[in-house]
């Protein structure tokens, strides 16, 4: 089944560019950049969770387990010592709210041990620790039967899956990872939704986080990374206000530049080139010029008193057939398709690619604007801004052709 969400290269990569960011500018990093989330800031925050991860299976003891010991209390105890780890701040567990700071009754896991006063139920209870911890795939229904052992407990039954199999459950907290989410913009409702379906939805947006970082080239990315990423992601500052500096609009018409005698090449001065990392580093600094020109864009239209045109501006960068990157709009309610390009100079001229359609949508489309970005990653890029009917014809050269050969099969 596939899923009902989809998040983008170009969402995921702008969030990417804060996360790198926020971690470099946070004092506890000491100017460390990212790299991984086994080293620096990401690993001293949450490495936590794999030392937790063994500590609690150790506690857990669970492949010394007996079928005769079901309904003794030996299980149950020594799931409260998994779930009750109070160590140092390697070896604490702060993924569950087990603590009574605000009385017993309030703990995750009250429900579970209250088992222990009625033989019977302390049976049912440990039978069923007893068949998730040393039985067969979880299943819906082992989920359900938790539940209903412990209560709508989302961060109980979740921390219970993850010490069960680390490499494919996470544990949970709702409201961060609503959050989280959010911001991604692959939204789920995660509060009061403890169920089988919402946990599903949950490991299928981590999963696919997981993905996005992989492809962006942060080395041996597991699950637990995933999570990692996106609890560290909801804790810092608004992204929007971080990762840019504030752009500045120029009303610019544009003349055509003088083209080479021939075409540019790239020297090999005896070493490799790494192609992978220059196109790595291309789509960072265009997903870093695009967030430019979004945020100018909802900026100017909330100085114009439109707030609620703000509001509806997209980044449409990965609808790839629509021939943009932005959807803003004019201050009358229009719509103002924008191309963004990231740009740089060089002998007196600003050099980019379009394709085939943008050519022809600059020519034919109402409000079709280009916006070249000068310094994205600078405290104070700037925007080239001119409407796609002032691009000059001679500023054009066709360096791309399609090949098409007739072949008759004999």
């Amino acid at each position: 089944m596939q899923p009902s969400f989809e998040l983008t290269r170009s969402t995921f990569r702008r969030q990417f560019e804060f996360f790198c960011r926020a971690i470099a500018e946070d004092p506890e990093s000491n100017g460390e950049e990212f790299r991984d989330f086994r080293s620096g800031l990401a690993w001293r925050r949450e490495g936590y969770k794999e030392n937790l991860h063994r500590e609690a299976n150790l506690r857990l003891g669970a492949k010394h387990w007996a079928e005769e010991e079901v309904g003794s209390g030996k299980i149950l105890d020594q799931v409260e010592q998994a779930i009750e780890i109070d160590g140092d701040e390697d070896h604490r567990n702060n993924l569950v709210h087990w603590a009574p700071r605000y009385g017993i009754a309030a703990r995750s896991h009250s429900r579970l041990l209250e088992a222990r006063e009625d033989p019977a139920q302390l049976r049912v209870a440990e039978a069923l620790l007893y068949r998730f911890y040393r039985g067969g795939d979880p299943t819906e229904e082992v989920f359900a039967a938790l539940v209903e052992l412990c209560g709508k407990r989302y961060d109980l039954v979740a921390y219970l899956f993850f010490i069960r199999d680390r490499s494919r459950f996470m544990p949970i907290s709702p409201e961060r990872f609503e959050k989280a989410f959010d911001l991604l913009q692959i939204p789920q409702r995660l509060s009061g939704q403890c169920s089988w379906e919402s946990y599903q939805g949950f490991l299928e947006r981590l999963g696919k986080v997981k993905d996005r970082l992989k492809e962006v080239g942060v080395p041996g990315v597991h699950l637990i990374d995933a999570h990692s990423f996106c609890w560290m992601l909801a804790g810092f500052d608004d992204p929007e206000q971080q990762v840019v500096g504030v752009g500045a609009f120029i009303r610019w018409v544009p003349e055509a530049g003088v083209f080479p005698a021939q075409s540019e090449a790239v020297a090999d001065e005896g070493g490799s080139i790494d192609f992978e990392q220059i196109h790595r580093d291309q789509q960072r600094i265009g997903t870093l010029a695009e967030l430019v020109v979004l945020v100018a864009e909802r900026k100017r239209l909330v100085a114009a008193g439109r707030v609620d045109l703000a509001e509806r501006v997209q980044d449409v960068s990965h609808r790839v057939g629509l021939g943009y990157d932005i959807a803003s709009f004019t201050t009358t309610g229009e719509l103002k398709p924008i191309e963004v390009k990231a740009v740089v100079r060089r002998e007196g001229a600003l050099r980019f690619f379009l394709s085939e359609n943008q050519r022809h949508l600059c020519g034919e489309l109402e409000n079709y604007t280009f916006a070249l970005v000068l310094a994205p990653a600078s405290p104070n890029p700037k925007i080239l801004e001119f409407k796609g009917t002032q691009l000059p014809p001679d500023a054009l050269q066709a360096i791309e052709y399609e090949a098409r050969l007739r072949y008759d099969e004999v």
